[in-house]
């Protein structure tokens, strides 16, 4: 007798990524829209959705960076099936989609023991700050800063950041002939969120400031930064931004 499949994970489709924004927006989850569809134009096999007898389970992403370097995120069940297993099932499917890699990922605080049984361990906290436009004022650094210009900004980028860079929804500035000088901004939970990248702290405190400086008085700004990025940790520490959230980042072993 036929026997239908009960238990299936498949390859998300486009049309789907409004899915899992709903329903990581269930979750208090603040969504990077744009960003994601970014990195699923570049990724598009990376991304995944299960289903137990056509209902929806949840969904995981699973990117592979490089041929060494691979990132897990968006690992969501849905309510209803929580405590059956699938967290795990989801989770050892993106393990062995990104089999032989380096694997990273942001724990939810609290939950790192199913990461840990799995031979990952935690190195630092990824933390994302907020900071009201208008809270704080510094004196201004005199370096040019132009908007965005395609012929000179794109060099170099990846294909995802080219697109985000590109998209009418983002608002881009950067420290002109300077091309790792950049910052930009998109809808973020209640506000925008910046994306900077630079290694002068006067020039990323510039390129903060020309884009905050868009936004109404009040407007709620959003920064990640961790150890891996000492200047914007710093940057942090300078405008007195407060913590939004918090995750831990762990790492796989490679023997």
């Amino acid at each position: 007798m036929w026997c239908k499949q009960v238990w299936q994970i498949r390859g998300l489709k486009e049309q789907e990524l409004s899915l899992l924004f709903h329903y990581s927006s269930i979750e208090g989850w603040d969504n990077e829209s744009l960003h994601t569809q970014a990195l699923f134009h570049q990724h598009p096999y990376d991304f995944f959705i299960a289903y137990e007898q056509e209902k929806l389970v949840g969904f995981v992403i699973a990117l592979k960076y490089s041929d060494t370097f691979g990132f897990i995120s968006n690992l969501l069940i849905l309510q209803e099936f929580r405590g059956r297993g699938f967290g795990r099932k989801l989770f050892e499917y993106a393990l062995s989609h990104l089999e032989g890699l380096q694997i990273g990922l942001d724990s939810v605080l609290g939950q790192e023991k199913l990461y840990e049984s799995a031979g990952f361990e935690s190195y630092f906290f990824v933390s994302t700050y907020k900071f009201h436009t208008g809270s704080v004022t510094l004196p201004r650094v005199n370096i040019a800063v132009s908007n965005f210009s395609k012929k000179h900004s794109l060099k170099d980028k990846d294909a995802s950041m080219q697109e985000l860079i590109s998209s009418k929804e983002t608002n881009y500035k950067a420290i002109t002939d300077k091309e790792n000088s950049f910052a930009l901004s998109f809808a973020y939970a209640q506000g925008y969120k910046i994306h900077l990248e630079s290694e002068d702290i006067n020039e990323a405190l510039t390129l903060f400031f020309a884009l905050v400086n868009e936004h109404k008085e009040g407007t709620l700004i959003y920064l990640q930064a961790s150890p891996l990025s000492p200047l914007l940790e710093a940057l942090v520490q300078l405008l007195k931004m407060d913590v939004h959230s918090q995750h831990k980042r762990m790492y796989n072993f490679i023997p």
